[in-house]
C-alpha cells in the first residue's frame, strides 16, 4: 500500500513539472497588432437602387477593445463614429451615406483600439444605379425606295403603268447600349403587300422596345406590289459596363499616438433587459444555448461558471453536466445587478442489478453397506 501511494505522488510531481513547462499559448493583448473589420452591408459588386441613404453596416474586432469605427468613399472620410462601450472586443456599426449621385462608389471601414492603432481597411465596391440621362431620338434616316419593277396595264389605257414604289424607314434610337439599357426600333413602310419583323408579321407603322442582352440583329423584310422580296437590317451592339476602381488610400505611420478617449462613464444601478436559457431542461450530454439582451450604464458584464465576460447582446452554447445555475453579473462602479437561469439537466436512470437466486445443492445419499 505504502508504495502505492508513493508512486501516485511520484505521477503528481511529474505531471506538474510537465504544466509548468508547457504553459497554454493564450494571446496577450499585445500580439493583437491592429483591430481587423469587415463590411456585412452592402455586399462587393452590389447594384443599388437610387436612395438618398444608404446604410453600411460593418463589424470591427480587436483584444485591445475598439475605440472607433471609420467610414471612407473613394478616398474620403464621411463618417466617424466612436464606440460607446469600450470593453467590447467585437463591435457592430451601422453608419449612413448619401450618394451623390448614380455611379461606382469604394466604400472602406477600419477601426482603431484602445491602444490607437488603426486596423486595415476592408471595401466593397457598389454601383448605384440611377436614371442616366436618355439620348435624343434618332432622327429618322431617308427611307429607303425600291421601284417597281413590273409595270400593269390600267383599265381604259393601252400604255402600262409602273406600279408605285415601296418605300422603307427602319432605325433604332441608339445603335449601342450598355448592357442592362433599352432602345426603341422603328419602321415604316409604304405601297407594301406584306412586312414582317423577325419573321413575325407587323402593322405597316410601329414602334418597339428592345432591351438586349447582347448584339442583336434585327431583320425588316417586306413583300412590294410587284412581288418583291426586300429586306433591312438593324445591329444593336452591347457593351459591358465600366466600372471605376479607386485605390485604397497608403496609411501615413505618424510619430505621435492618439491618445484614446476615456470611456463612458455610468452611475448608478446597470440595467439587464434579459437573460435566460433554450431550452431550459435537457438531457445530459446534450447542448442549451445561454442568450442575454443589451445591458446599460454598466462599464463591465459577465457569467460565472467559466464564460467570463462578455459583450451585450450576445449567446453562448453550454453543456453543464448536472443542473447547474447561471448568473450574468452588471458592474457600474461597485454596484452589481444580477440576472440568474437554470439549466436543468436530466440525468439517466440508474440500472438495476437482479440477485441470482443461490441453488440449494442437493443432499448426496450415502449408500449404507450392511457387512
Amino acid at each position: 500500500m505504502m508504495k502505492r501511494l508513493g508512486l501516485f505522488f511520484m505521477l503528481m510531481l511529474w505531471s506538474a513539472a510537465i504544466a509548468a513547462c508547457n504553459p497554454t499559448n493564450t494571446p496577450s493583448p499585445a500580439t493583437q497588432t491592429a483591430p481587423r473589420s469587415w463590411i456585412d452591408a452592402p455586399l462587393d459588386e452590389s447594384a443599388l437602387p437610387p436612395n438618398p441613404i444608404i446604410e453600411v453596416t460593418s463589424h470591427s474586432a480587436d483584444l485591445l477593445h475598439i475605440v472607433q469605427v471609420e467610414l471612407s468613399v473613394n478616398g474620403q472620410v464621411v463618417q466617424t463614429t466612436p464606440n460607446a462601450d469600450t470593453a467590447q472586443t467585437l463591435v457592430l456599426t451601422k453608419q449612413q451615406w448619401s450618394p451623390p449621385g448614380p455611379g461606382n462608389y469604394t466604400l472602406m471601414v477600419r477601426a482603431q483600439n484602445s491602444a490607437g492603432v488603426w486596423g486595415d481597411y476592408a471595401q466593397a465596391i457598389v454601383t448605384i444605379q440611377g436614371a442616366a440621362a436618355q439620348p435624343s431620338p434618332a432622327a429618322p434616316p431617308p427611307p429607303f425606295v425600291v421601284p417597281s419593277a413590273t409595270p400593269v396595264t390600267k383599265p381604259g389605257t393601252s400604255a402600262p403603268t409602273p406600279l408605285p414604289a415601296a418605300s422603307i424607314t427602319f432605325y433604332a434610337d441608339a445603335a449601342t447600349l450598355v448592357q442592362g439599357r433599352c432602345t426603341t426600333i422603328h419602321w415604316q413602310v409604304k405601297n407594301v403587300s406584306q412586312v414582317l419583323l423577325d419573321n413575325a408579321a407587323v402593322a405597316a407603322s410601329g414602334s418597339k422596345q428592345d432591351c438586349p442582352k447582347q448584339t442583336t440583329t434585327h431583320t425588316l423584310r417586306v413583300l412590294t406590289l410587284d412581288g418583291q422580296s426586300v429586306q433591312r437590317t438593324i445591329t444593336i451592339n452591347v457593351v459591358a459596363p465600366t466600372r471605376t476602381f479607386t485605390p485604397i488610400p497608403s496609411r501615413t505611420p505618424t510619430a505621435t499616438r492618439t491618445v484614446p478617449p476615456p470611456p463612458p462613464s455610468c452611475s448608478g444601478t446597470p440595467v439587464i433587459s434579459s437573460f435566460g436559457a433554450s431550452p431550459s431542461t435537457i438531457n445530459k450530454g446534450a447542448s442549451t444555448t445561454l442568450s442575454w439582451g443589451a445591458v446599460t450604464n454598466a462599464d463591465s458584464v459577465e457569467i460565472n461558471n467559466g464564460i467570463g465576460g462578455v459583450a451585450t447582446p450576445g449567446s453562448r452554447v453550454v453543456s453543464p453536466s448536472v443542473t447547474t445555475v447561471y448568473v450574468l453579473t452588471a458592474r457600474c462602479k461597485g454596484v452589481t445587478a444580477t440576472a440568474r437561469t437554470i439549466v436543468t439537466v436530466i440525468q439517466p436512470p440508474t440500472p438495476t442489478r437482479t440477485r441470482t437466486p443461490t441453488r440449494t445443492p442437493t443432499p448426496t445419499r450415502t449408500p449404507i453397506i450392511i457387512k
